[in-house]
Protein backbone atom coordinates (compact mmCIF):
# COMPACT_ATOMS: atom_id res chain seq x y z
CA UNK A 1 0.00 0.00 0.00
CA UNK A 2 1.61 3.86 -1.23
CA UNK A 3 1.63 6.21 1.90
CA UNK A 4 -0.85 8.36 0.10
CA UNK A 5 -3.38 5.09 0.17
CA UNK A 6 -2.45 4.85 3.90
CA UNK A 7 -2.96 8.32 4.58
CA UNK A 8 -6.35 8.68 3.20
CA UNK A 9 -7.72 5.46 5.32
CA UNK A 10 -6.24 6.90 7.98
CA UNK A 11 -8.15 10.00 7.40
CA UNK A 12 -11.49 7.95 6.78
CA UNK A 13 -10.97 6.01 9.72
CA UNK A 14 -10.46 9.19 11.87
CA UNK A 15 -13.59 10.86 10.09
CA UNK A 16 -15.57 8.22 10.63
CA UNK A 17 -14.53 8.01 14.39
CA UNK A 18 -15.23 11.78 15.00
CA UNK A 19 -18.63 11.20 13.69
CA UNK A 20 -19.23 8.39 15.96
CA UNK A 21 -18.04 10.39 18.84
CA UNK A 22 -20.30 13.22 18.14
CA UNK A 23 -23.53 11.03 18.01
CA UNK A 24 -22.45 9.86 21.09
CA UNK A 25 -22.22 13.35 22.63
CA UNK A 26 -24.90 14.85 21.16
CA UNK A 27 -27.09 11.95 20.93
CA UNK A 28 -28.07 12.81 16.65
CA UNK A 29 -31.14 10.20 15.90
CA UNK A 30 -33.71 10.51 13.88
CA UNK A 31 -35.74 13.97 14.37
CA UNK A 32 -39.00 14.12 16.47
CA UNK A 33 -40.73 17.00 14.71
CA UNK A 34 -42.78 17.11 17.83
CA UNK A 35 -40.08 19.17 19.67
CA UNK A 36 -40.32 21.36 16.57
CA UNK A 37 -43.65 22.17 16.55
CA UNK A 38 -43.52 25.39 17.20
CA UNK A 39 -40.72 26.60 15.56
CA UNK A 40 -41.52 28.50 12.17
CA UNK A 41 -39.27 26.24 9.55
CA UNK A 42 -41.26 27.55 7.19
CA UNK A 43 -41.06 31.53 7.41
CA UNK A 44 -37.46 31.49 5.65
CA UNK A 45 -38.95 30.53 2.75
CA UNK A 46 -41.95 32.71 2.95
CA UNK A 47 -39.10 35.37 3.33
CA UNK A 48 -37.68 34.15 0.21
CA UNK A 49 -40.67 34.17 -1.83
CA UNK A 50 -41.77 37.93 -0.42
CA UNK A 51 -37.78 38.89 -1.75
CA UNK A 52 -38.48 37.80 -4.54
CA UNK A 53 -41.93 39.33 -5.29
CA UNK A 54 -40.41 42.89 -4.02
CA UNK A 55 -37.81 42.60 -6.60
CA UNK A 56 -40.65 42.62 -9.18
CA UNK A 57 -42.40 45.65 -7.75
CA UNK A 58 -41.59 48.06 -10.37
CA UNK A 59 -43.94 46.30 -12.54
CA UNK A 60 -46.38 44.37 -10.60
CA UNK A 61 -46.82 45.99 -6.77
CA UNK A 62 -50.04 44.47 -6.62
CA UNK A 63 -48.38 40.83 -6.46
CA UNK A 64 -46.56 41.85 -3.44
CA UNK A 65 -49.66 42.96 -2.03
CA UNK A 66 -51.43 39.87 -3.04
CA UNK A 67 -48.43 37.67 -1.89
CA UNK A 68 -48.48 38.86 1.52
CA UNK A 69 -51.85 39.85 2.90
CA UNK A 70 -53.60 36.56 0.62
CA UNK A 71 -51.00 33.72 -0.27
CA UNK A 72 -48.92 34.12 2.35
CA UNK A 73 -51.21 34.07 5.41
CA UNK A 74 -53.23 30.94 3.88
CA UNK A 75 -49.98 29.28 2.92
CA UNK A 76 -49.09 29.34 6.53
CA UNK A 77 -52.49 28.51 7.50
CA UNK A 78 -53.20 25.37 5.57
CA UNK A 79 -49.52 24.21 4.38
CA UNK A 80 -47.37 25.15 7.60
CA UNK A 81 -47.36 21.95 9.82
CA UNK A 82 -46.64 20.25 6.19
CA UNK A 83 -43.69 22.66 4.82
CA UNK A 84 -42.32 22.12 8.15
CA UNK A 85 -42.28 18.10 8.69
CA UNK A 86 -41.10 18.27 5.00
CA UNK A 87 -37.94 20.64 5.95
CA UNK A 88 -37.43 18.36 9.33
CA UNK A 89 -37.43 14.92 7.13
CA UNK A 90 -35.25 16.84 4.31
CA UNK A 91 -32.51 17.66 7.31
CA UNK A 92 -32.72 14.08 9.29
CA UNK A 93 -32.23 12.73 5.34
CA UNK A 94 -29.33 14.70 4.40
CA UNK A 95 -27.59 14.73 7.82
CA UNK A 96 -28.29 10.95 8.17
CA UNK A 97 -25.19 8.10 8.89
CA UNK A 98 -26.19 6.83 5.22
CA UNK A 99 -25.87 10.37 3.30
CA UNK A 100 -22.74 11.47 5.59
CA UNK A 101 -20.97 8.08 4.31
CA UNK A 102 -22.03 8.85 0.97
CA UNK A 103 -20.79 12.41 1.20
CA UNK A 104 -16.81 10.90 2.53
CA UNK A 105 -16.93 7.97 -0.10
CA UNK A 106 -17.35 10.53 -2.86
CA UNK A 107 -15.10 12.82 -1.51
CA UNK A 108 -12.61 10.10 -1.30
CA UNK A 109 -13.16 8.90 -4.74
CA UNK A 110 -13.16 12.54 -6.00
CA UNK A 111 -9.22 12.57 -4.59
CA UNK A 112 -7.91 9.48 -4.92
CA UNK A 113 -9.97 7.71 -7.88
CA UNK A 114 -9.18 4.22 -7.92
CA UNK A 115 -7.07 4.42 -4.97
CA UNK A 116 -4.23 6.58 -6.72
CA UNK A 117 -4.36 10.33 -5.84
CA UNK A 118 -5.56 12.16 -8.56
CA UNK A 119 -3.22 15.12 -8.42
CA UNK A 120 -3.14 18.51 -10.85
CA UNK A 121 -4.89 18.18 -14.04
CA UNK A 122 -2.66 18.76 -17.05
CA UNK A 123 -2.06 21.89 -18.53
CA UNK A 124 -5.03 22.97 -21.04
CA UNK A 125 -3.69 24.08 -24.50
CA UNK A 126 -5.24 26.87 -26.53
CA UNK A 127 -6.43 24.77 -29.22
CA UNK A 128 -8.37 22.34 -26.44
CA UNK A 129 -9.19 25.54 -24.64
CA UNK A 130 -11.01 26.98 -28.44
CA UNK A 131 -12.62 23.15 -28.62
CA UNK A 132 -13.84 23.23 -25.15
CA UNK A 133 -15.63 26.87 -25.41
CA UNK A 134 -17.02 26.01 -29.05
CA UNK A 135 -18.86 22.38 -27.74
CA UNK A 136 -20.45 24.29 -24.92
CA UNK A 137 -21.11 26.83 -27.23
CA UNK A 138 -23.12 24.22 -29.75
CA UNK A 139 -24.80 22.87 -26.36
CA UNK A 140 -25.97 26.04 -24.85
CA UNK A 141 -27.39 27.04 -28.14
CA UNK A 142 -28.91 23.68 -28.68
CA UNK A 143 -30.34 23.62 -25.21
CA UNK A 144 -31.43 27.32 -25.16
CA UNK A 145 -33.31 26.92 -28.78
CA UNK A 146 -35.06 23.59 -27.82
CA UNK A 147 -36.69 25.59 -24.64
CA UNK A 148 -37.93 28.25 -26.70
CA UNK A 149 -39.39 25.88 -29.43
CA UNK A 150 -40.92 24.19 -26.44
CA UNK A 151 -42.20 27.50 -25.35
CA UNK A 152 -43.19 28.99 -28.69
CA UNK A 153 -45.45 25.70 -29.24
CA UNK A 154 -47.55 26.10 -25.47
CA UNK A 155 -48.14 29.66 -26.19
CA UNK A 156 -49.25 29.19 -30.14
CA UNK A 157 -51.40 26.20 -28.89
CA UNK A 158 -53.38 28.45 -26.27
CA UNK A 159 -54.00 30.44 -29.27
CA UNK A 160 -51.75 33.47 -28.88
CA UNK A 161 -48.96 34.15 -31.98
CA UNK A 162 -45.21 35.09 -30.98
Amino acid sequence: MHTSDAAAAATVKFVLEQLRQLRAQTELGPFRVADYESEHLDEPLYALAEAVFRLARSSAGWVVTLYLYCIKPTLHLLCGDLINRLLLAWFAWVLSERRLAYYLATLRESLWPNGVWAGPDPPVTPAESVRRREALRTTLLNYARTHLDVASREVRGRGLTM
